[in-house]
């Protein structure tokens, strides 16, 4: 039995040739998408609260949570049952209706996580949103949706 080939992508024959830019974010550059923030989707009785540590690039960009093009966020939401329908980023705020909000452990946008300093990652876990969380809303269960972040309020909280 033959293997398949398969054709290797052909690159450009000048290697110092530089790379098409795309304009994903409209001119905007990396400094005024930082200075976007994401609203709290906070409310009293709330059963889930979903607690990301930052807004990345395209969800500030795009005014809504878990909204970057490679987050599995609201498919697994549905698939979970958590949401009786396929909703996308964009249907953010209608999640209060199902007893589900969103926060952020720090407000600053940037293009990862690690570029947040210890000392914001700290007054974050302090912040009145997670304030609100807990004393406001007395949700039932907070997610923390990525390992990453349970790692670092691990750190900060416990240590």
């Amino acid at each position: 039995m033959e293997v398949p080939k398969y054709k290797t992508p052909v690159r450009s024959s000048d290697p110092n040739k530089p790379r098409k830019k795309h304009d994903r974010f409209n001119g905007l550059t990396e400094e005024q998408l930082s200075q976007l923030t994401l609203p709290d989707h906070l409310a009293p009785g709330l059963d889930i609260v979903f607690i990301g540590i930052n807004p990345g690039l395209v969800a500030a960009f795009k005014g809504h949570h878990y909204a970057g093009p490679g987050n599995h966020f609201w498919k697994c939401a549905y698939l979970a049952g958590l949401i009786p329908e396929p909703l996308g980023a964009e249907d953010d705020f209608r999640l209060i209706d199902l007893k589900i909000g969103f926060t952020n452990i720090v407000s600053r946008t940037t293009k990862g996580s690690q570029d947040l300093t210890r000392k914001e990652i700290k007054e974050g876990w302090c912040a009145p949103a997670l304030v609100k969380v807990h004393l406001v809303c007395y949700s039932r269960m907070c997610v923390r949706y990525r390992l990453e972040t349970f790692r670092i309020l691990y750190a900060f909280k416990y240590r």
